[in-house]
């Protein structure tokens, strides 16, 4: 869903909702022209698709333009113009303004205000603490030891930390004459 101005509307003579292809610019603009809303505001504004073939973003998503050219958000009596994007299964969002309230840093609607929706690619920032930074030790023949070993991520929230544990015996050399075959690991669960 694009809300660009989420609100009552009403269409009378020209002032209606129009759309167009920009081919030359690679585009696709639905405009809401001259359209009233029921305390009388008159609101006209744009959305704009960016075709991200010719206007390509880090994620490959298309850009979101909304483009306000009169806009009145004086609806007390419904709570005001919603405006913001949702995906289709309704489970994310970005929500730029509800009943007459801003994110912090969010500009107010006004004449001759635009909104740019750009997407950006994902930065994990996975940041990762081992402990201890090294295991070595020796397992006599028949013997059992046992230590830990700590993984914390510490990133950013939706940061995936994806690791690997390898056992590695430097006394044996990948095609030498040594092997363990025969040697038995045992690792349980509780122990990672």
């Amino acid at each position: 869903m694009i809300a660009v101005f989420w609100d009552d509307l009403r269409q009378s003579g020209t002032n209606r909702v129009y759309h167009w292809f920009d081919a030359e610019n690679n585009r696709y603009v639905v405009q809401w022209s001259g359209m009233a809303n029921i305390h009388g505001g008159v609101q006209t504004c744009q959305v704009i698709l960016y075709d991200p073939a010719h206007h390509p973003t880090a994620t490959g998503d298309g850009l979101i333009v909304l483009q306000y050219q009169a806009v009145n958000n004086n609806d007390t009596t419904r709570g005001y113009a919603s405006v913001g994007i949702q995906n289709d299964d309704r489970t994310d969002g970005v929500l730029y303004t509800y009943y007459d309230s801003y994110a912090p840093g969010a500009a107010r609607l006004q004449d001759g205000r635009a909104i740019a929706f750009v997407p950006a690619e994902h930065q994990s920032q996975t940041t990762c603490d081992v402990s201890p930074a090294a295991l070595a030790f020796a397992v006599p023949e028949g013997g059992r030891q046992r230590r830990s070993l700590h993984v914390a991520n510490n990133g950013l929230p939706g940061a995936d930390l994806v690791f690997a544990i390898d056992q590695v015996d430097p006394d044996v050399r990948v095609g030498g004459e040594k092997s363990l075959e025969g040697s038995t690991v045992l690792a349980t669960p509780d122990g990672y």
